[in-house]
């Protein structure tokens, strides 16, 4: 996990993204965002890679 970059993830909110509707992918993010805080707050990584992601 603490190697995962922004790029990284907006690959991965892309490519679910392409075969799933906007709901879906928002809920998918909005789970992801919660995991990584959890991690940012327990001290696992340092840096918020969910910032600036884009899905449509």
């Amino acid at each position: 996990m603490k190697d995962l970059t922004r790029n990284m993830y907006q690959r991965a909110i892309s490519t679910y993204a392409a075969t799933h509707a906007t709901a879906s992918v928002r809920k998918m993010h909005m789970y992801m965002k919660d995991c990584i805080q959890d991690a940012l707050q327990e001290g696992l990584i340092f840096k918020v890679i969910t910032a600036i992601a884009m899905y449509h």
